[in-house]
């Protein structure tokens, strides 16, 4: 069965360098440049993990964050920054699986990743 990512990023750059770094057997990667597009995909897609931006222009703060985890608690979320820091309890407290501060460890990334859709 074919694995899916939705990654959230206004960057196109980050969308790009994320869409060809995660590619990993038999699974597509679909990117977002905003928070409504991602929940339109997540509305008509199965998704095994996400990963967004925590900042997103479309969105107050966290919002999409809030949105996705409460509606689609089951599909791992991996939240990206460049301003996490004293964000950290309370992505927790949303059930974020794992977030980490721009610019991102591409190996660490794939290791969740994998933990997340092999294991």
């Amino acid at each position: 069965m074919q694995k899916r990512i939705l990654v959230v990023d206004d960057s196109e750059i980050m969308r790009s360098l994320l869409k060809r770094h995660l590619l990993f057997p038999v699974c597509q990667t679909d990117t977002a440049d905003c928070g409504g597009r991602a929940l339109q995909l997540v509305q008509t897609n199965t998704y095994d993990v996400i990963i967004t931006d925590f900042h997103i222009p479309d969105m107050q703060e966290a919002e999409l964050i809030k949105k996705l985890t409460k509606q689609y608690p089951e599909i791992p979320l991996i939240v990206m920054s460049g301003g996490l820091t004293g964000n950290e309890d309370k992505l927790a407290r949303l059930g974020v699986y794992k977030f980490f501060e721009k610019p991102i460890d591409v190996k660490e990334l794939k290791k969740a990743i994998t933990r997340i859709l092999y294991c």
